[in-house]
């Protein structure tokens, strides 16, 4: 009867060893991820995406580097759409917000900014607090090739 027991008491602190481990290994690769929704072009010709993601285990309202996946690609209805621009940028900034700016379809600006370190930008512009300028970019689209390239 006592051996029954013993054998289940360690059965029961293996699963909860293994339980515990389970839960470390997947909650310590998480990171969050803003954005996706594109921004279309005022003549719905292209579209720009961006997906802006947050250091992994850590609040996004934490300044940390956040990595940022910026594309633009044409915008059709009925045909596969053609990536023009894809590119990658790392920022050092907390609750990471943007602003973009169609300048017809031949130009484009976007503009990163944040409120501080561990302020939540909702709260933020409810109170009116001024943000902080992290990054602007400025993309043209070439006529020959058809391709957008960041303008400096």
């Amino acid at each position: 009867m006592y051996e029954l027991l013993g054998s289940i008491t360690r059965m029961k602190a293996f699963c909860l060893l293994v339980l515990t481990f389970a839960c470390a290994a997947t909650t310590g690769c998480t990171h969050t991820v803003i954005g996706g929704n594109p921004d279309v072009s005022p003549d719905q010709k292209y579209a720009l995406g961006i997906e802006m993601h947050g250091a992994s285990a850590k609040a996004y309202t934490a300044k940390t580097k956040k990595r940022v996946y910026l594309w633009i690609a044409t915008n059709t209805k009925y045909e596969k759409s053609v990536t023009v621009l894809d590119k990658k940028y790392v920022f050092l900034a907390a609750d990471l917000g943007c602003n973009v700016q169609w300048r017809g379809s031949e130009e484009v600006s976007v503009a990163f900014f944040d409120y501080g370190d561990g302020i939540y930008s909702g709260d933020a512009r409810k109170s009116g607090v001024p943000s902080n300028h992290v990054a602007s970019l400025l993309f043209r689209r070439d006529m020959k090739t058809g391709r957008f390239a960041e303008t400096k």
